[in-house]
């Protein structure tokens, strides 16, 4: 996985560490010593402009790049994301874009959520100084707009709501047996995505299940700790009441999955899943 973000802008921007300490002390409250600047090009310089920081003691890369991306490097699979169901047109209009990296590899999971944390900080930072269209969320593929970026990272230092719609990517299909819903980036935290199978609105609608999608994940993320929650099989979820399976493979994602079916109901002498 590549601790990474791709901003999409409409024009160059010309890197500026003291506007992002601006950015990062008026949505976060941090103080300008916690963002240090270890390298950056000025003005004049040939090339991408670029800066490598700090921040909180976690190296990271910034690079400005004049040119605009391919559509196809920015939307992945067949359907648009749920919460920015415009990205195509608005990203037509970007002119240039911006990486943002995580220079080192994290030893343990506690590192690894602290990275994270610390590239979406820095990510809200140049997306607000640079005035950024949208952004690509490398590790879940996920492509958010700039505003819904900024907003679920501000609701995370404001409230304390962990933001789990841009650590998450939620991947839907539509089949004959009902909606069915997976997560897609939560596996690198937890060891596992969430799917759920196909179900009809009577079982559950798209919007609960979308709910208990981020619920569950953000049960199982539960912060920089050494080992992430976990789920076993025969668990209840939610007051639908659906039942936790453990799968080597999920139909929506080629992996390990805790798949959530129909609740349990009684038919006869024995249980069966409710359809």
């Amino acid at each position: 996985m590549t601790l990474a973000s791709i901003l999409a802008c409409r024009g160059p921007w010309p890197i500026s560490v003291d506007s992002l300490r601006g950015e990062l002390e008026s949505q976060f409250g941090l103080r300008p010593r916690q963002l240090e600047e270890e390298l950056s090009t000025r003005p004049g310089d040939p090339g991408a402009g670029g800066a490598v920081v700090k921040l909180n003691g976690i190296p990271l890369a910034i690079t400005v790049h004049a040119v605009p991306l391919p559509e196809d490097q920015w939307i992945y699979g067949p359907q648009p994301n749920l919460f920015w169901l415009e990205a195509k047109s608005a990203l037509s209009a970007h002119k240039a874009h911006i990486r943002v990296l995580v220079l080192e590899k994290p030893k343990s999971r506690v590192e690894l959520v602290d990275y994270t944390m610390a590239l979406g900080l820095l990510t809200s930072a140049v997306c607000r100084a640079a005035d950024a269209i949208g952004v690509l969320w490398c590790p879940s593929d996920n492509l958010l707009s700039a505003t819904h970026f900024v907003g679920s990272n501000g609701n995370h230092f404001q409230k304390n709501i962990l933001p789990m719609d841009i650590y998450v990517r939620l991947v839907v299909a539509n089949s004959s047996n009902g909606v069915a819903l997976a997560t897609h980036g939560l596996r690198s935290y937890v060891g596992r995505e969430v799917e759920f199978v196909p179900m009809k609105p009577t079982t559950i609608s798209l919007e609960n299940m979308i709910d208990r999608a981020f619920m569950i994940a953000e049960t199982l993320f539960i912060g920089a700790t050494e080992t992430p929650g976990k789920l076993e099989p025969g668990d209840v979820v939610g007051p639908e009441r659906l039942v936790v399976r453990l799968d080597d493979k999920g139909d929506l994602e080629n992996g390990p999955v805790y798949r959530l079916l129909p609740p349990v109901t009684k038919a006869g002498p024995g249980l069966r899943p409710a359809s």
